[in-house]
């Protein structure tokens, strides 16, 4: 399988990983705002430094604002998967894709090839639902007093993303999302 689907050790479901979504959303904001600094700072602010830009800078304490739990299958979507291995069948789907170029390291193009190259992916059937949890820390007064503007970036990001895609070969269609964000104060 070229691109299988990321699965729960556990269970065998699919799930989405956190740090994919998150880094899906910090990426598209970082897009839209790439010529405009002070988003790009509140950006920072939200979901943290690089790694490497912390390493540089041990005397100040920098977090991450927002965290992003692994999203799960729902039980609705649990009890489809449950009903769909009762029957035999599987539960995610294959696709085959064939790459009728390859890319001739020499020349530094693409070539059109003499044979077809099968790719089989996974992907996640429509209607799977997953859900997760984000959690928001403010742990210092600057924060806090940003604490607003930082959510509405957050909710600007799921927008962005709801036209976008998340995961691979999202030029082929795969990977469109729904988010519904669910405000609650536990």
């Amino acid at each position: 399988m070229d691109n299988p689907v990321v699965k729960d050790f556990e269970t065998g479901y699919p799930y989405i990983p956190g740090s994919s979504l998150k880094g899906k959303l910090r990426s598209l904001l970082e897009i839209k705002y790439e010529n405009d600094q002070e988003k790009l700072n509140l950006i920072e602010t939200l979901f943290g430094k690089p790694a490497e830009e912390n390493k540089d800078q041990k005397s100040s304490f920098n977090y991450t604002i927002v965290l992003i739990r692994d999203l799960f299958v729902d039980k609705k979507t649990e009890e489809n998967i449950k009903k769909l291995k009762q029957q035999g069948k599987a539960i995610t789907e294959e696709k085959m894709e064939v790459s009728l170029h390859n890319y001739n390291k020499e020349t530094g193009k693409r070539e059109r090839s003499k044979k077809t190259n099968p790719r089989p992916s996974e992907r996640v059937p429509k209607g799977y639902s997953f859900e997760g949890e984000v959690v928001f820390r403010f742990f210092d007064e600057e924060t806090k007093q940003k604490e607003s503007q930082l959510v509405e970036l957050f909710k600007e990001g799921i927008s962005l993303l709801n036209e976008d895609y998340l995961g691979g070969s999202g030029s082929r269609g795969y990977g469109r999302v729904q988010v519904e964000l669910l405000e609650t104060n536990e």
